[in-house]
């Protein structure tokens, strides 16, 4: 009289176990529900994780995403980011985010001096889902870089307070569950560089010279920056790869400084989602 009962609460053990499984196999696949979040209008889905090589996040919603870049808090780079869905229709999504960065350089090298440097960038963006396969994203971002305090402008390399305004747009054809291509485009359209500095500039062993300065500059140093870069995001249950290669010039994650020079631009990720 026991047995029944018994075998029917193992068998259905089986099956939620088996159910739970298939439904975080799932949760990283290219599916309708489950979409590329960089760069899109998307967000994780409700109690999602994502753990990656660079960037980690948690969506304590549908609509609403939190997250970090943890590798640049080991010298001090305390960075955080919010991203909103605020409209979630479909084949349209609209979204906005916002972070928060703060570095001080001399938690790497003291002798640069007091300065502080903050970033804010704000990102709006668009994705229109054409079909199952097809999805174009693209929107703005523009990044808010100040930098306040005495520094040494030979210690920090000449680094300076440039806040800027980048386009960005991006293609995803997914050709299985496991596999999709992405050709993801950037441009440079505006640069401000601003600031309140007390730097002193140093032209040899025995001469400093000091530098007070309020004020702001609203030019191109290097214009027509841009980068194009084609990548293959390959998902197998909860783990996720991302590999590509391009050219132009390279735009720094989390801070978004956009460096001068044409050249390769790599782009790998890897990342777990459960």
């Amino acid at each position: 009289m026991v047995a029944p009962p018994r075998r029917l609460l193992v068998t259905a053990g089986l099956a939620i176990g088996l159910a739970v499984t298939a439904a975080r196999d799932a949760r990283a696949h290219h599916t309708e529900e489950q979409r590329l979040t960089d760069d899109t209008a998307y967000t994780l889905q409700k109690s999602t994780v994502r753990l990656g090589l660079f960037k980690q996040q948690w969506g304590p919603w549908d609509r609403i995403t939190f997250g970090t870049y943890a590798v640049p808090w080991v010298v001090g780079f305390a960075n955080a980011h919010v991203k909103w869905r605020y409209f979630g229709g479909d084949p349209l999504s609209l979204s906005a985010s916002l972070g928060l960065s703060r570095f001080a350089p001399k938690a790497v090298k003291e002798s640069v001096g007091s300065a502080e440097l903050g970033i804010v960038p704000l990102e709006l963006g668009a994705s229109y889902r054409f079909d199952e396969r097809l999805t174009l994203s693209g929107g703005l971002l523009y990044t808010v870089v100040t930098l306040k305090g005495s520094y040494d402008a030979a210690a920090l390399d000449g680094l300076a307070a440039v806040s800027n305004l980048q386009l960005f747009a991006n293609l995803e054809v997914r050709a299985t569950r496991v596999t999709a291509f992405v050709l993801a485009g950037r441009y440079l359209a505006f640069q401000n560089t601003s600031g309140r500095l007390s730097a002193t500039f140093r032209p040899d062993a025995f001469t400093s010279v000091e530098v007070q300065s309020v004020g702001a500059t609203n030019a191109l140093d290097f214009p027509q920056a841009f980068s194009i870069v084609p990548s293959v995001v390959f998902s197998w249950g909860t783990f996720n790869l991302r590999a590509g290669l391009g050219y132009g010039n390279y735009s720094v994650p989390m801070v978004n400084l956009v460096l001068p020079k044409k050249t390769v631009v790599p782009d790998l990720d890897l990342y777990f989602v459960f």
